[in-house]
């Protein structure tokens, strides 16, 4: 997976958000639940889902924020921007590669 990331203010300072296989290991063991099961095709992710993911990519660019105190802090327009900037990140690590048939890899979830 190839790593992207962005950037974000919040409260004057600027933060990296960086979506790599990480955020969703990070979310994962904040959540306790499966990550493609909550992001996958079809999902309804919920507003903790969201807000989770969003920490998960602050956090692997190296914020130390926790997600309460990250959640405190977020005005609702916040989240609404943050999510489609994390979602959009999401988006371009599932994107298939251009040089072949090769699944994309957050396609599918792995089987059990």
């Amino acid at each position: 997976m190839s790593k992207k990331e962005t950037t974000f203010t919040l409260n004057s300072k600027e933060y990296t958000l960086k979506f790599s296989m990480r955020v969703p290991l990070y979310w994962e063991q904040a959540t306790k639940r499966n990550y493609f099961e909550a992001f996958g095709p079809g999902s309804k992710p919920s507003l903790t889902d969201i807000l989770t993911l969003v920490w998960a990519a602050f956090k692997n660019g190296g914020c130390t924020l926790s997600l309460e105190e990250l959640a405190e802090q977020l005005s609702d327009k916040d989240l609404q921007v943050l999510s489609t900037k994390v979602m959009g990140l999401v988006a371009d690590n599932s994107t298939p590669a251009k040089t072949g048939d090769e699944e994309p890899p957050l396609a599918v979830a792995p089987q059990r």
